[in-house]
């Protein structure tokens, strides 16, 4: 699953988190977040 803020724009900073979910980061400014494996939560 993902979910974005805005247009689809390349995240330059992504942070994976430890549960799975993906923070996409254009410079500090957040612009999307990715959920792995969704359909098995």
């Amino acid at each position: 699953m993902i979910k974005k803020t805005k247009k689809p724009q390349k995240a330059t900073d992504p942070e994976m988190m430890e549960n799975g979910i993906l923070l996409r980061y254009k410079g500090k400014e957040f612009v999307g977040i990715t959920v792995l494996e969704a359909s098995k939560r």
